[in-house]
């Protein structure tokens, strides 16, 4: 799989190209792996269901979060590790640094571990040729692997065993 892009027209605002036209990459939309679709994935190869390993999930999330909120960093194994990060301005002096003025946000930074990193080096890039972003429908859609399928969108087995004679 590659990641697919196309090549954009913008007016730079950085200040060594301000107001002139420059081209750069775009990278196109992919489809949001949701928690119901990693439940349903997970589940896969357990013997929990895919409710149980969704609440799981959640948990998780909400576990996070609290410990986010108090500052800690929270690893997630193989995945990294997330953790609360300050951005700020600078100040002339130490005396005149104020917490209000010159911290502006603190955000979630997440760093992937190496295993992860290296993940991504396999990833392909691909450009998108208008002919073939015409023809491409919009919208919502899953990647092709039985867990994305909706479990509401599958056909019932037609079963047999009934006689077809009325008495």
């Amino acid at each position: 799989m590659s990641l697919k892009f196309r090549v954009i027209q913008v007016k730079s605002g950085l200040s060594t190209n301000k107001g002139k036209i420059i081209f750069r990459a775009q990278q196109e939309r992919t489809p949001l792996i949701s928690l119901d679709d990693l439940a349903r994935e997970v589940a896969e190869d357990n013997t929990l269901s895919s409710f149980e390993v969704k609440g799981v999930l959640e948990k998780l999330v909400s576990t996070v979060i609290r410990h986010a909120g108090y500052g800690h960093r929270v690893s997630l194994g193989e995945l990294g590790v997330i953790q609360p990060q300050i951005r700020g301005k600078f100040s002339q002096s130490r005396e005149e640094f104020n917490t209000r003025t010159h911290i502006t946000s603190v955000f979630p930074r997440f760093n992937p571990t190496r295993a992860l990193r290296e993940a991504f080096n396999s990833v392909t890039v691909e450009q998108v040729v208008e002919d073939e972003q015409c023809k491409k429908p919009r919208g919502k859609s899953k990647p092709d692997h039985p867990a994305f399928e909706d479990p509401s969108e599958k056909k019932p087995k037609e079963e047999g065993g009934g006689t077809d004679n009325a008495d």
